[in-house]
């Protein structure tokens, strides 16, 4: 049986009339800065998208929406496509970016809440463009929730089919029934994180422009700064420690501070992968220290624990964020932070990676399968959440694990043809695949993709 073209085709359309009313704010936020000019591309732009979704929605207004798994699988990918080809469209009339690939990089990036940026000057971009820049990674961040829980389910697919390559973790259609109850739910932990991070930041004295910036790309771990010097700049301990913790929580299942906020924190420390996660964060942040501290990179044992801890996070998060030049730390610290990014958050998360879950799975698969080669008649589980996982779930998990790799290492290999090191291909290509932003090399804190 075919695909569902017509059904593909409506969901598009629906797709650009969300980009389109989602440009209202950076509208706003442009008429509030006096940037006029900014204001009406961002409203052509946003009246074009509508516009556009009547014209593609008009002629399958009445075909069905109800898509297989294969069919959302290419809806999924073209919301993405089409978001993208739309946000890009801004940078290129204001300038900000004139060449469109780059363009289109830029927003595609955001989108992903990678945080990859060809932006390197920042000074001379208007403000409502950072605004949109920042605001693109937010609504990456939050899109795959609503995406799972909201509008999949409305199209015949179930939020837990959409979301299977997030899993093992929370069961989204086993929290409640009324799905759209989820996603409004989700919805207002999403925004208020937001929301309490802008309070805490504009206590500690950053205007509150850059504290909506900061917040919305470490709530969404997307990762733009305002400034090249990325949260370095602020020069803050306080502003270091209030987004060290924000990135913390955007790095946690959502499902899981839902299921918290219903029935206590206790929820927390019941869920193995939560443990697991900050089992990692709480062992990279004593080995880099240790590193810094022992390399005399940093003069104070409380300096040292203060940059390991927010990069740690940073990374783990795939938030991307820096608040030092790490490229100049110490190898060790360096390849720590490497494998940070291969491992990234938790599932249901705004986090990228191979997430938490899959590595706990994946490393006892290994210990199992070790313990059955010296101990042939043990019988052996891996349990997640007390529940035993299926051997079908592991086999997943692992071929998951192994298709990251190989792309990974076969973009890595075709990035090397444009004459850069392969510590700058390698990294570069595993941050846009964990959607972490910075790498390693050429393209570090400063750097930027412009190397490519």
């Amino acid at each position: 049986m075919g695909l569902n073209k017509k059904g593909i085709l409506k969901i598009s359309g629906m797709s650009c009339r969300i980009i389109g009313l989602l440009m209202i704010p950076t509208v706003i936020a442009a008429l509030i800065m006096g940037e006029y000019e900014t204001a009406l591309h961002f409203t052509l732009v946003a009246a074009g998208a509508v516009v556009l979704s009547f014209m593609l929605r008009g002629p399958v207004r009445s075909a069905s929406s109800r898509l297989k798994m294969r069919d959302g699988f290419l809806a999924v990918t073209l919301i993405w496509f089409i978001a993208a080809i739309i946000g890009c469209i801004p940078y290129i009339l204001s300038g900000a970016i004139t060449d469109p690939f780059k363009a289109f990089f830029e927003a595609c990036s955001g989108f992903a809440s990678t945080g990859s940026s060809v932006l390197q000057d920042l000074d001379g971009i208007p403000g409502s463009i950072l605004f949109w820049r920042a605001f693109t990674g937010w609504i990456g961040g939050m899109w795959m929730i609503v995406l799972a829980i909201a509008l999949m389910p409305a199209l015949g697919l179930s939020g837990q089919a959409v979301s299977r390559p997030e899993t093992p973790g929370p069961a989204l259609e086993k929290i409640t029934p009324n799905m759209l109850r989820i996603a409004k739910s989700l919805i207002l932990i999403y925004g208020g994180m937001t929301a309490a991070e802008v309070i805490f930041l504009c206590a500690g004295g950053m205007d509150f422009f850059d504290s909506l910036l900061c917040s919305f790309s470490t709530i969404g771990t997307g990762g733009f700064a305002c400034n090249a010097s990325s949260i370095g700049y602020y020069s803050s301990a306080y502003v270091d420690v209030v987004i060290t913790v924000f990135m913390l929580l955007a790095g946690m299942s959502f499902t899981l501070h839902y299921t918290a906020l219903r029935h206590g924190p206790k929820a927390y420390l019941r869920d193995t992968e939560f443990k697991f996660y900050i089992f990692i964060i709480l062992a990279f942040t004593a080995i880099i220290t240790i590193d810094l501290y022992a390399n005399g990179i940093y003069p104070s044992m409380g300096g040292s624990v203060d940059k390991a801890a927010f990069q740690t996070i940073s990374m783990a998060s795939t938030t991307g964020f820096a608040n030092a030049g790490f490229d100049v730390w110490p190898e060790l610290s360096k390849m720590l932070l490497f494998v940070l990014m291969f491992i990234g958050g938790c599932s249901g998360s705004a986090a990228g990676g191979i997430k938490a879950a899959r590595i706990f799975i994946v490393l006892n698969y290994i210990r199992k399968g070790i313990a059955i080669r010296l101990h042939p008649n043990a019988v052996m589980d891996v349990r997640i959440n007390g529940r035993r996982v299926p051997s079908t779930t592991m086999a997943s998990v692992v071929m998951y694990v192994f298709l990251f790799a190989f792309v990974s290492a076969a973009g890595a290999l075709i990035v090397s043809f444009d004459d850069v090191s392969p510590l700058t291909c390698i990294s570069g290509v595993l941050s846009c695949m964990s959607n972490t932003g910075p790498a390693l090399g050429r393209i570090g804190v400063e750097g930027g993709y412009n190397a490519f």
